[in-house]
């Protein structure tokens, strides 16, 4: 299971409301909550923690606009106290295929915002938190994007210094072997065989 990702149901719902529709959300809401927004209405973040009467986290409330935003999740993962979140978007006007979607690239944006590049420091852990993902076949997709990115983003962050095509073709035959495709390399000489001469010229 990916380390940001649970099967917990039980999380702390994260309750997406679109901004134009925060005051029709806000007026449904018990005289408590409602109190309670008025009172941290100051807040510059997207996203209100709002507790139960007896003190504990009861939900978080972020507002979306739009709701379909790429990084939609920011980096609410490193903001959110420690603990098990789940998504609430019940209060979005779109259909079934369309939350599918949303969720999906919520959760993919949650793993993107806990990235850290560690290779030359070492950095504090990132809070544990992490999102409920029902379906073991969504978690896989949601994980292989994640993680497919931050490999990337891990080779961009690599000085020229560390990252030439030697290392390079480690990773990418690194990669073939993990996922059982062909893997193969030209180098030295074979380059002007097979007609890369400017290549040779400059390895």
């Amino acid at each position: 299971m990916h380390p940001y990702f649970s099967h917990d149901a039980k999380g702390t719902p994260i309750i997406l409301v679109e901004k134009n529709q925060l005051e029709e959300w806000r007026a449904s809401q018990s005289e408590f909550v409602q109190q309670w927004l008025s009172t941290n209405k100051g807040s510059k973040t997207s996203y209100t923690l709002i507790p139960s009467e007896n003190g504990s986290l009861s939900c978080v409330l972020f507002e979306v606009d739009p709701a379909g935003d790429f990084f939609i999740a920011g980096d609410l993962p490193k903001q959110l106290p420690d603990g098990n979140y789940a998504l609430d978007t019940s209060n979005l006007n779109i259909d079934s295929e369309e939350v599918r979607e949303l969720s999906r690239q919520f959760a993919i944006s949650w793993g993107l915002a806990a990235y850290e590049f560690k290779r030359y420091k070492k950095t504090e852990e990132a809070a544990a938190t992490s999102l409920f993902v029902a379906e073991d076949d969504e978690q896989e997709t949601i994980a292989a994007f994640v993680s497919a990115i931050k490999l990337t983003r891990d080779l961009i962050n690599t000085p020229a210094s560390d990252m030439m095509p030697e290392h390079m073709s480690e990773i990418v035959a690194a990669l073939a072997q993990e996922f059982g495709a062909e893997f193969n390399e030209t180098v030295g000489d074979d380059l002007l065989d097979k007609n890369f001469p400017m290549i040779h010229a400059v390895g």
